[in-house]
C-alpha cells in the first residue's frame, strides 16, 4: 500500500468492504478497523492513507464517557415515555432502564464514536467523496444481543450506521450499493434460528423447584441463567439443602423460543414518530433519526409478543433474583417486570476490570441495573456494591486442589487478548491493535532466545489472528483453541505465566498461585485512584511491568528457579492482599455465599411495606 503525502486523498473508505472502495483515487481510511489484521490482503499497491487520530481522541476519552452518560440519561427519559405510549402501557422509568437502557447507551456510544471519527475526516481533508450503503440493503437488529454482535464485527452494519450519519449530516456520498448481509445472516440462523427442548428429566426437575417456590410463597432467591449460577449442578444443589430450599435454581422453559431469523416488517408509521421528541443537540437528533432502522424490532413490532413470552419463559417470580440481564432481552423483561412488583434485582461480577479500571461502561450498567450488585472483593463508596468471594475462581481454584497438579513442566504460558476492531462501548482502555501488538514484540525482542522456545502463545479462542501472527513470528508456539476448557489445564500446568492486558485471566493466575509477570502501558490502561496501590505493590515485588522491556527481564531473571523469587514474603504480601481485593477467594466460599443470599432474602422481607 502507498502513501503520497504530496496531495490529499479524496476518497474516505469508511470500512474494511473492499467493493465499497474507489481504488482508482487516493483512499483515505477512516480508522484501522478498515485494514484488520486478519484480513492482510489489501492489494499494496492502492494508494492510500490511514487516517490519524486516536482513539476517540484521545484525551477527550474522559469527557465522552461523560457525555454519552448525559445524553443517555436525557435520551432514556424521552425513549421510556414513546415505548409507554406506543405499546399502551403506564411503566416506569426504571423498568425500561432495565429492558432497554443497555441497548441504548451502547448504541450512543457506538454512534458518538463513528460520528466523532467522521467529523475529524471531513474536518481535516475537503472534497472527500465515498461510497455508502444503499437504503433498500439496510437491516435491523432482532434484539439487544444481535445489535451487540453487529456494532462489533459486521462491516456492513458499521457501513450502514455510518452511511446514515453522513447523510444527517449533509455529507455529499458519491453513490450508493446494494449489499448481501451473508455472514450476518449465517450467524443470525446459527444463534437464534433453531429451538431445543428439555429432557423429560429436566422438565421433572423444572415442576418440583416450583412446587418447592410455591410453597414458600415466592419468598427465595432465584439463581437465573448462568449469571446466577453458584458453581457447578452439585453445587447449586448443595445451596438448595444448606439454604433449606430458600436458594432456589430457576430454569427457562426453551418450549417458547421463537426462531427469530426473518426480516421483519419494520412499522415505520411508528418509528418515524421518534423524529418529534425534542432534543437540543445536533448529535441527539442524529441518534433518534438513525434509531428509526436501527432500533431492534424486540422494543417496537415484537415487545407485546416478547413480554407475554418471558412472564411464561419463568416457572415462578421469586423475591430476590440472582443473575445477569445485560443484552438479554427476554431476562431483562421479566425481572424489569418483577422488580416493578417489589423484588429485588442482584446481579454478580462475571469478570476481571471491574473495580479496577478508572470507568467502564458494563461496570456501570450492571451496578444501575441492580438493587445489588457483587464484586469479587473490592468495595465502592455509596454505591450498591457487596463484595463476596468470587464463584468462577473459588470452584476453579478447588478443582485444581481436587487434581493434585505436581508441576514437572517448563513451560510459559502467555495469555493474550484480543482488541475489538469496531468500539461497542467506552472504557479507560485506549489501546489500538497496532499498540498491543508493538508492546508484544518489544517483549519478544528482549527475551533470552533460549527463552523463547519455552514460551506457549495462547490466543483466546475467538480470535482471527492466529494465520497473522503465525507468519509474523514463524518460530514461536502459538495456540489458537477451540474453548475455554484447555486454559485452565495449561494455567495449572505452567512453569511461569505472562499475561499482557488486565482482562480477567491474571486474577486466576495470582488467585492460584502461579509466578506470574504482567505488563501493560499503565496510560493505556486507565486504572481508578483506589486500584493504583494494589498496582504499584505489584510492581515494587516485579510481578507487574510498565514496560515490556522490564517484563522481559524480570523473565530472563527468574526463569531458571521462579519459585525462589515467588516465594518471597514481600510478594506474597502483595499478591494476597491485590486478590484480597480483586479475586477474593474463601475456602467455605459455597457457604458464604447462602449466608449472603439469606441475608439479603431476609433485608428485602424489612423493605416490603415499601413495596406494598
Amino acid at each position: 500500500m502507498t502513501q503520497e503525502h504530496s496531495c490529499h486523498p479524496s476518497f474516505l473508505a469508511l470500512t474494511a468492504l473492499e467493493e465499497f472502495w474507489d481504488k482508482s483515487q487516493f483512499i483515505l481510511f477512516l480508522g484501522p478497523w478498515c485494514q484488520p489484521l486478519d484480513k492482510i490482503s489489501v492489494d499494496e499497491k492502492i494508494n492510500a492513507t490511514v487516517l490519524e487520530h486516536p482513539d476517540l481522541v484521545d484525551n477527550s476519552l474522559h469527557q465522552a464517557y461523560h457525555y454519552t452518560f448525559q445524553i443517555y440519561e436525557k435520551l432514556l427519559h424521552q425513549i421510556a415515555n414513546w415505548l409507554n405510549r406506543i405499546h399502551g402501557v403506564h411503566l416506569s422509568l426504571n423498568y425500561w432502564r432495565i429492558v432497554i437502557g443497555p441497548f441504548l447507551l451502547l448504541y450512543i456510544q457506538v454512534t458518538y464514536h463513528r460520528w466523532m471519527a467522521l467529523k475529524i475526516a471531513i474536518s481535516s481533508y475537503s472534497n472527500l467523496n465515498t461510497i455508502g450503503l444503499a437504503k433498500t440493503s439496510y437491516i435491523t437488529p432482532i434484539n439487544s444481543h444481535e445489535f451487540a454482535l453487529f456494532a462489533a464485527e459486521s462491516d456492513t452494519w458499521n457501513h450502514q450506521l455510518m452511511t446514515q450519519i453522513l447523510d444527517l449530516m449533509s455529507f455529499d456520498v458519491k453513490s450508493y450499493q446494494a449489499y448481501e448481509w451473508s455472514d450476518e445472516v449465517k450467524q443470525r440462523q446459527l444463534l437464534y434460528g433453531t429451538t431445543t427442548s428439555y429432557k423429560k428429566i429436566t422438565r421433572i426437575k423444572i415442576k418440583l423447584i416450583t412446587f418447592l417456590a410455591r410453597m414458600r410463597r415466592l419468598n427465595v432467591v432465584g439463581m437465573c441463567g448462568a449469571g446466577g449460577a453458584l458453581g457447578t449442578k452439585e453445587d447449586v444443589l448443595k445451596a438448595v439443602l444448606l439454604s433449606q430450599f430458600t436458594i432456589l435454581p430457576i430454569l427457562e422453559s426453551r418450549a417458547i423460543e421463537r426462531a427469530a431469523i426473518e426480516q421483519s416488517t419494520l412499522n415505520m408509521s411508528i418509528r418515524e414518530s421518534l423524529s418529534k421528541l425534542m432534543v437540543q443537540d445536533e448529535f441527539s437528533r442524529i441518534v433518534l433519526e438513525t434509531l428509526k432502522v436501527n432500533l431492534p424490532i424486540i422494543f417496537v413490532e415484537h415487545y407485546q409478543e416478547e413480554m407475554q413470552k418471558s412472564i411464561r419463559c419463568f416457572p415462578f417470580s421469586p423475591r430476590v433474583i440472582l443473575g445477569g440481564w445485560i443484552l438479554n432481552d427476554r431476562m431483562a423483561m421479566w425481572a424489569a417486570k418483577l422488580a416493578e412488583q417489589g423484588s429485588m434485582l442482584i446481579s454478580i461480577q462475571h469478570g476481571g476490570v471491574y473495580g479496577m479500571l478508572n470507568f467502564t461502561t458494563y461496570e456501570e450498567l450492571e451496578k444501575a441495573n441492580s438493587d445489588i450488585f457483587i464484586s469479587w472483593g473490592w468495595k465502592a463508596i455509596n454505591s450498591n456494591v457487596l463484595p463476596a468471594p468470587s464463584v468462577y475462581i473459588c470452584k476453579r481454584k478447588e478443582m485444581k486442589e481436587r487434581a493434585n497438579y505436581i508441576n514437572q513442566s517448563n513451560f510459559i504460558l502467555w495469555v493474550t487478548t484480543d482488541r475489538m476492531r469496531y468500539s461497542v462501548h467506552l472504557s479507560s482502555v485506549s489501546v489500538s491493535c497496532h499498540e498491543y501488538l508493538s508492546w508484544q514484540e518489544q517483549f519478544l525482542a528482549n527475551v533470552k532466545s533460549t527463552i523463547l522456545d519455552q514460551i506457549i502463545i495462547r490466543l483466546p479462542p475467538t480470535s482471527k489472528l492466529h494465520t497473522f501472527l503465525q507468519k509474523r513470528w514463524s518460530s514461536l508456539n502459538i495456540q489458537s483453541p477451540n474453548g475455554k476448557g484447555s486454559f485452565f489445564e495449561q494455567l495449572n500446568n505452567a512453569k511461569i505465566v505472562i499475561v499482557d492486558n488486565a482482562n480477567t485471566t491474571f486474577l486466576y493466575a495470582l488467585a492460584f498461585n502461579i509466578p506470574t509477570i504482567l505488563f501493560w502501558d499503565k496510560l493505556a490502561w486507565e486504572m481508578r485512584e483506589e486500584a493504583k496501590p494494589y498496582f504499584s505493590a505489584l510492581q515494587e515485588v516485579g510481578i507487574y511491568h510498565d514496560s515490556p522491556k522490564s517484563a522481559a527481564e524480570m523473565l530472563n531473571k527468574v526463569f531458571d528457579n521462579p519459585s525462589y523469587w515467588w516465594s518471597n514474603a514481600a510478594l506474597q504480601s502483595a499478591r494476597q492482599e491485590f486478590c484480597n481485593n480483586y479475586a477474593k477467594i474463601s475456602p467455605n466460599w459455597l457457604r458464604d455465599w447462602v449466608n449472603l443470599l439469606a441475608n439479603l432474602l431476609k433485608k428485602r422481607d424489612a423493605l416490603a411495606p415499601k413495596y406494598t
